[in-house]
This record gives C-alpha cells, structure tokens and sequence, in this order.
C-alpha cells in the first residue's frame, strides 16, 4: 500500500460521514496529503515504539477524540456509552443518584439534589465537593467521566467521598435508582402569583410547562394575575424547545437565529400566534448559570420587551452543537452555528444582563418568617461563577451579527404544593415588580 493510500485511508477516521468515493471526488490538495503523511508517521512511531502496546484503533480514535476537543469547549466525540448518556438526559430519565454537578474551580461540585433521590435522602447538598467515586480520586478527570461513574445500573451500590466546608470528608454509600426528571414545576406564591422552574430543556419541556401553567391557572381562584419564570442553574438543552418555549410568550416576531458556515444550519424560528398564553405580567429569573438555550428564552423575552429579567448576568453560551450519529455507535456532537437574539444580539462569551441585579445573597432586610443571621457569624466568601468566557478555547465573542438568512424555518402532576419564598430575594425582588405592574396595570 502506497503511503498516499494509507494516509487517505486514515482520513476516514477523521472524516466521519464521508464515503471513500466522495474523499477522492474531492480531490483534496496537496497539503492535505502531506498533513496525513505527518499524521501516518506519528501513528506509526507511537504503535511501534511506545512503552506499552495500542492498538491502532485505539490510537486512530484518541487522535479523532484530540483533535474534536480542540475546537471549542463544547464538541466532543462521544463514545457508544457517552451518546446512550447524552440521549438519556434529553429525555429526562436515567440510573444513577440524582445529583446536579458542575465543575468549580477545578473540583467536581455539587449545584443541587432532585427530589426524593438517593443523593438527597442521603443529606448531600449544594457546596459538597466530590472527591472520589467508589474510592477512585477524581481530581485531573472530566466532568463528564465523573458523571458516567456516578450513573449505573438501578440497585447498584456506589460510594461518594465528599468534602463539605468546615468538616472533615466524609464518604456517603448510596443506591443508584431510576431517576425521573420533571422539566417543569411550579407552585404558587400568592394569590394569582407563580412561580414556573425550567431545571432543562429536554424533549417534552414546552409540553410540561404548558401543563404546569394550566394547573396553577386552576389552582389559583380568578386565575393568574403574573408569571415568574425560573431560569437560573439551567444549563439548556435543545434548540427547538427553547424556541418552543419562547413561543408560548409570544405571538409574533422572531425567537432567535442562527448563524453557520454550512447553509443547512442556518435557521430563524418566528413565533405564531396559535398556542399563545394569555399575556400576563412576566418576571424571568437568571443567574451564571442560565446558559445556552435558557438563554435563547431570556434573550427573546427581553428583546420583545415582554418580561422584565431579574437576578444576574447568564452565563454566555451563544453557539449551537449538532449530533451526527458514526457507524460505530459514536456520535459527534460539533458546534455548527452561533446563534442570536431578535435584536440581532451575540451572548457568546458575555451573557445576558438582566433588568433589574439582585444577587442571589444579598442583604435585603428579612421579612416575616425569615431565620435572622447569628450576630458576629461569618460566612466564606462564595468564589466568582465561572461562565462560558472563563473555559479553554471558548469560542470568542463575534463582533457583528451576520445578516440574516433568506428562508426561515419555524419551530414548533400535580404541582409541588406553596413553599415560602422568604429566603429568596430574588424571587421576593420578582414579585414586587410584578405587583408594581399590577397596580399599574400593565406588563412590567
């Protein structure tokens, strides 16, 4: 075999997708051939000469893995096991112990617990650092490979060693179970007042908040006087939903649009009047962790002036990732567009600034029912949110939106009974503008 033949057979691993026929019709340049010459040799030095053997699939797909996570922070080739995972979150159901984790300085944190979940009646909470699963240290591991260690079978054991603040780490022996992700839930807050959570934007998110809003409408004597929508720690999900989501606000106007090299990606979804929720007074709730398609919501909310957004500046995830399933059972998940705001606004690497700032730990004076502080207690200082700017590689802020494309394409239980809201200044802040709206009545 010729070493061009070689080289362009390597190609294949890289070029996933693409037959042999249409890498030849392509007539690649010569460089091309001479970077995968430079690739065969490496390959070939290692698989000969490295102290311990690998095989050259194995080799071939860490080279396919390095150079995807190159890109950006956000493209990844996804083994068999990781794409089942993947496919599992957008549908809101997997096996494992419940826990909503994310990476703070380095170190695997937990953000939250799901309710009734074995992370949660075993007294984890947000702040816990994980340290090791099943006794293997986690420190130098993705989030992802931490994440797949802490999902299994149902019934299954695994052990957590945790660091809390102030205590010494401790380990937890917890039971995996199947764990069932409500998209939406909601509670009122006060007469004709509610409160709307979005945790994800999985496959069924718009469905279930039209659910939940119907019930707290028959919940609430006279129906609903205003609406907040809770955004905050939602990490997005998909694109169709965000705008299906949006659409149920609005009656016109554009949602978002995205912007790519390959046409085929390039999309506007517009919002129609038919499925439109009676036009409420609307808070939006955001923080650093809105991101990505949470962020599509708040964004086209705001731009249409339709619902005032109150809290802190999102996280700023402005591109969009496409999933192309590979022969093996891989996939590739690869970022393919940016996308943009109706107003023609790019979040990317600066995020949404919210209408009214309340921090999430503020010093508001309490109200009735709020616990005071200890005199003279002190509290660590909480280390800045880490956003999408602040990760390796991150795709830079575009200066300009490009135009937009010629076509457009358009997109498509009971709720938890009232909680006090007393130690949430940031839905007490919401609730004041929205009664402010009332008295005046109009939108805030």
């Amino acid at each position: 075999m010729t070493r061009a033949r070689f080289a362009a057979g390597l190609a294949l691993a890289f070029l996933a997708g693409l037959s042999i026929d249409h890498v030849v019709e392509a007539r690649a340049p010569a460089r091309v051939y001479r970077a995968l010459d430079l690739f065969a040799e490496v390959l070939e030095q290692v698989r000969r000469s490295y102290v311990e053997p690998k095989s050259q699939d194995e080799l071939v797909r860490s080279a396919a893995e390095g150079m995807v996570a190159r890109l950006d922070p956000h493209s990844q080739l996804m083994d068999p096991t990781a794409y089942a995972q993947f496919l599992e979150d957008t549908e809101g159901e997997y096996a494992g112990v419940g826990l909503e984790v994310a990476l703070r300085k380095e170190r695997v944190t937990i953000l939250g617990t799901l309710p009734d979940s074995p992370a949660a009646r075993a007294g984890l909470r947000a702040g816990d650092r994980i340290v090791a699963v099943d006794d293997a240290p986690c420190a130098h591991e993705t989030l992802d490979a931490v994440t797949r260690r802490l999902r299994g079978p149902a019934g299954k054991v695994v052990r957590l060693t945790v660091d809390r603040e102030g205590e010494a780490a401790r380990a937890f022996t917890l039971t995996r179970a199947v764990i069932h992700v409500e998209s939406a839930r909601g509670r009122l807050i006060a007469p004709g007042y509610a409160v709307v959570e979005l945790t994800s934007f999985q496959e069924d998110v718009s469905e279930r908040l039209n659910a939940v809003l119907d019930d707290l409408t028959r919940q609430s004597p006279g129906g609903l006087t205003g609406l907040i929508l809770d955004l905050r720690d939602n990490p997005g999900g998909l694109l169709s939903q965000a705008a299906a989501v949006s659409d149920l606000f609005l009656d016109e106007g554009e949602i978002v649009r995205t912007a790519a090299r390959d046409v085929r990606e390039q999309r506007t979804f517009t919002a129609q009047a038919q499925g439109t929720r009676p036009m409420l007074p609307m808070v939006v709730l955001v923080n650093a962790g809105t991101a990505s398609a949470a962020e599509i919501v708040a964004g086209a909310l705001q731009d249409h002036h339709r619902a005032v957004l109150v809290g802190t500046r999102t996280y700023g995830k402005g591109s969009v990732q496409d999933i192309f399933e590979l022969a093996d059972g891989s996939a590739l998940k690869l970022t393919v567009a940016r996308y943009f705001t109706p107003s023609g606004r790019s979040i990317q690497a600066r995020g949404i600034d919210p209408d009214v700032l309340v921090p999430e730990a503020d010093d508001l004076p309490a109200i009735e029912g709020e616990p005071a502080k200890t005199p003279g207690a002190t509290e660590a200082p909480e280390p800045p949110p880490e956003r999408e700017a602040d990760l390796p590689g991150a795709l830079d802020r575009p200066a300009a939106p490009p135009p937009a494309p010629a076509s457009a394409a358009h997109g498509p239980d009971k709720s938890p009974a009232p909680a006090p809201e007393a130690q949430d200044p940031v839905v007490r802040r919401a609730l004041e503008v929205l009664k402010i709206a009332a008295v005046f009545g109009g939108r805030p």
